[in-house]
């Protein structure tokens, strides 16, 4: 849950004091894992298609 969360209901604060005491030992794993590898290059595919050319239309 988002901390703000226990604001708003009280019944959160000890799901939330459980995760701020898990902090230290998920750091200490973040800390001793290896990096994700590189990501992959993205094909040579446009990421946006050319819109058609627009008509302009007559006023009368």
């Amino acid at each position: 849950y988002h901390p703000a969360a226990v604001l708003h209901n009280p019944n959160l604060r000890s799901a939330l004091e459980g995760d701020f005491r898990r902090l230290p030992e998920l750091i200490e794993q973040a800390a001793h894992s290896s990096p994700a590898g590189p990501e992959p290059e993205p094909a040579d595919v446009p990421l946006v298609k050319e819109p058609a050319k627009a008509r302009q239309l007559n006023m009368f």
